[in-house]
């Protein structure tokens, strides 16, 4: 563990009265946490019987004091633990826009629509599934909102973009995915090989009609969570990252390290509650400037 996280851990406990507990609350099955919400454990949440999460984001510099940002962060649970709303504000070119993600599910309680406001625009992701919960289409659609609070959706109208379908292929240790556009015709190969065990450690994507390559690997820790997660692509340029994920020895979540084309661009810490094991804040350092942004997560709501 780097120098940055054992001072800034020290700091925070001290700072937040909060330390690495017992808490699993955090999913990282798929090498995603940080990256692509939603991240939360679904039956974490249920069980906990967690509502909402209210929090807010603060920043600080290279021997500067915290300071408040004015951004403020959401999510809202439904009963059995599942996300259905996730807002922050950000902060473009000096002006403050709300961010908003909708989710709905099918009665498979498979997500079926993950809807986004961003810049006074909705974008609707609809996904069908087949018998064994695989996605076999993704529609993309542009909505309407009859309502002017872009934290409460309801829908107007709903215009088709356009749309994609799947088919699989299942051998061996691997499965074959083919990609086909709303003309019928494939554009993208993807293959996902397992080991004898089932923990998937590569995932390997082909363009059908245009040269490049994605891959992505994946190895595991002696408690079969993932360790590292890296991706190379030779889509458009030649691009790759690597992340490093550190658990405490129950599983817990605590670290990670982002490495951009070799170069070491961000460290991700966790701090929990010491009394809930409820996580209380993200801190997130940028190697580059070596600022420290903050999500303090500190007004939880619960179900009856």
């Amino acid at each position: 563990m780097s120098i940055f996280l054992i001072r800034l851990r020290l700091f925070f406990s001290l700072l937040l009265s909060a330390q690495i507990t017992q808490a699993q609350m955090l999913n990282n099955q798929e090498g995603d946490a940080f990256i692509d919400a939603p991240f939360f454990n679904q039956e974490n949440i249920s069980v906990n019987k967690i509502k909402t999460i209210r929090g807010s984001f603060h920043f600080k510099k290279l021997n500067d004091k915290i300071r408040s940002s004015g951004l403020i962060y959401g999510v809202d649970f439904d009963t059995l633990g599942r996300i259905t709303m996730y807002f922050e504000t950000r902060k473009f070119s000096n002006k403050i826009d709300t961010v908003v993600t909708f989710y709905e599910y099918g009665s498979n309680q498979k997500i079926r629509v993950i809807r986004k406001y961003d810049a006074n625009a909705y974008y609707a992701e609809v996904y069908d599934y087949n018998e064994f919960g695989q996605i076999t289409r993704i529609e993309y659609r542009r909505d309407l909102n009859k309502s002017s609070n872009p934290l409460r959706f309801i829908l107007d109208k709903q215009f088709l973009v356009s749309y994609e379908t799947m088919t699989y292929e299942k051998f061996e240790n691997q499965e074959k995915k083919t990609h086909f556009n709303n003309f019928g015709l494939p554009f993208q190969y993807t293959f996902y090989y397992y080991n004898e065990l089932g923990y998937l450690y590569e995932i390997v994507e082909n363009l059908a009609v245009a040269a490049g390559q994605r891959k992505t690997a994946f190895s595991y820790n002696e408690r079969g969570l993932i360790q590292e997660k890296r991706h190379v692509s030779t889509v458009m340029g030649n691009n790759s990252f690597r992340l490093t994920y550190a658990y405490d020895p129950i599983g817990n979540l605590l670290s990670s390290e982002l490495h951009r084309n070799s170069q070491y661009t961000t460290e991700t810490q966790i701090i929990y509650n010491s009394k809930t094991g409820l996580v209380t804040s993200f801190l997130k350092k940028q190697i580059d400037t070596q600022t420290i942004s903050i999500l303090n997560l500190d007004d939880y709501s619960f179900y009856p």
